[in-house]
Order: C-alpha cells, then sequence, then structure tokens
C-alpha cells in the first residue's frame, strides 16, 4: 500500500488540482496509520487495557478512555499519534 497506492492517490489529487500542503496532510495520516497500525479503535483497546494493568476496574479505564478520546479527538492530531494508557 505504501509503495503502491499512496503515489497513485497522491497523483490522483494532484490531477485533480488538489494543493500539495492538503494531500500531504491527509495522505501523511494515512501513511502514518499503516506504518504504527494504530486507528481509533486500536487506540481505544491498547488505553483501556494499559489502564486496567495500571491497577483501574474495567468500568473506569472505559470512562477514562473515553474522556481522553473526546479531549484528543479536538488536538486535531492523528490518533495514530497520541498516546494511549497511563501516558497521560
Amino acid at each position: 500500500m505504501l509503495r503502491t497506492l499512496l503515489p497513485m492517490a497522491d497523483e490522483g489529487l494532484r490531477r485533480w488540482g488538489v494543493a500539495a500542503e492538503v494531500r500531504d496532510r491527509y495522505l501523511g495520516v494515512i501513511e502514518g496509520r499503516a506504518k504504527t497500525s494504530r486507528n481509533g479503535s486500536a487506540w481505544q483497546v491498547a488505553t483501556v487495557e494499559a489502564l486496567q494493568r495500571g491497577g483501574m476496574a474495567r468500568p473506569q479505564a472505559l470512562a477514562e478512555m473515553l474522556r481522553r478520546y473526546c479531549d484528543l479527538m479536538h488536538s486535531n492530531e492523528p490518533v495514530h499519534t497520541w498516546a494511549d494508557g497511563a501516558a497521560e
């Protein structure tokens, strides 16, 4: 995907007149997710597991994960860059 599909997508978007900075931003997110195997659901699972390993009961870990998710989604940073677990 990284060597074939992303360059094809970049070229197609370029032909449609999409600015380079816009292409780079969005295709960079796709590239980052592919390289880290991290998407929203993977982040949620990793975060809940880390919180539970840290001693939090599952209901509290789920609530804390949701709180963090709500905070982080407003940061406008790609999910593959978010820290998980007790990293806060």
